[in-house]
């Protein structure tokens, strides 16, 4: 295990609700043996106002890995549920390392992915402010992992201005806030800019929007960090039926358009950019309107679409419902 003196480089930020023991004990795991020593590292975990009975369960798995690990571990809890964005938050309020690295309690890191950290903070006087590695997607249909779809580069990038263009509009720094180390002082100078919002649906894109905009160094890593679970249960996936409070989730994205209003960015592209994001988000939610059995039940497919009519007005629904019959009718012909 590479160690340097005591000072904390990393902080682990994970959110847990409804949690998984053995996805839990599994992501600790594998921060345990990603290559660092124990006193370089801290692990914050975040409940987001979970039943009492599973934040005593949280509780006791928790203490329990720590008396058998040593692992600097704590934990927070939220009294009510505040979005998996407020939750990222609320970690990162109380981290004291020199960076961040957000981990889904379900998600877990490959094996001595940071044993050459030591080497790495010796050749580089000046901390990144965002440190890319590469990742792999694991999925329940698919035996093999999915690795990323490219590789990144340039390899080492700064910007006179910010980051903001290069996560956007080229498109070179991956849209989740997983797979990264953030630093802390980054987040520090975003600290105030960052709204308090309720967001459980592209809280990703949200956060980089802003960090990226204060960012100004990015580093890739062609080093394999990071394993994504894409289950059936992620947010983005039909594959079960969807209720009232999953749909109600996936509507908070007209927090995230709201908060980045594209007049509230000076360069042109970047404003084309955010303004087609924000359609297809509406998009992607209007067209899951338009599947058959997909909700749970015919009441709460209508009780879906009068709450999108509440989000996004019922001239967008009807500007979508038109042009959805049009492409409809046209691959019929």
């Amino acid at each position: 295990m590479n160690k340097i003196n005591d000072k904390c480089i990393i902080s682990f930020c994970i959110p847990c609700y409804k949690y998984d023991t053995d996805k839990l004990i599994r992501c600790l795991d594998s921060i345990l043996n990603c290559g660092m020593s124990t006193s370089n590292y801290e692990v914050i975990v975040v409940d987001d106002g979970d039943t009492e009975e599973i934040k005593k369960s949280l509780v006791d798995t928790l203490t329990k890995y720590k008396d058998k690990t040593g692992m600097n571990l704590g934990l927070i809890v939220h009294s009510s549920n505040m979005g998996l964005y407020e939750v990222r938050k609320t970690a990162v309020h109380d981290a004291v390392g020199e960076y961040i690295c957000h981990v889904d309690y379900d998600d877990y890191l490959e094996p001595g992915c940071f044993k050459d950290i030591k080497r790495f903070y010796s050749r580089n006087g000046t901390k990144w402010d965002i440190i890319q590695y590469r990742y792999n997607t694991i999925t329940t249909k698919k035996t093999s992992p999915i690795p990323e779809r490219h590789i990144l580069s340039p390899n080492k990038y700064k910007s006179e201005k910010s980051l903001l263009n290069f996560y956007t509009v080229e498109g070179k720094i991956p849209q989740y806030i997983w797979g990264k180390l953030i630093s802390r002082n980054l987040y520090e100078r975003v600290r105030t800019k960052l709204p308090d919002v309720y967001v459980n649906f592209a809280e990703d894109f949200l956060a980089l929007t802003f960090l990226t905009a204060y960012a100004k160094t990015y580093m890739y890593r062609d080093i394999l960090m990071y394993n994504y679970m894409r289950t059936e249960d992620s947010m983005t996936s039909h594959e079960n039926k969807i209720g009232i409070s999953k749909w109600r989730n996936l509507l908070t994205v007209g927090n995230v358009i709201a908060i980045t209003d594209p007049k509230y960015f000076t360069d042109e592209k970047v404003k084309k950019f955010i303004t087609n994001k924000h359609y297809r988000y509406i998009t992607e939610l209007f067209s899951i309107l338009t599947l058959d059995n997909i909700f749970v039940d015919e009441e709460t497919k209508k009780q879906a679409v009068n709450e999108f009519i509440g989000v996004f007005g019922e001239g967008v629904f009807d500007r979508l419902n038109e042009s959805f019959k049009a492409a409809k009718k046209k691959s019929h012909k």
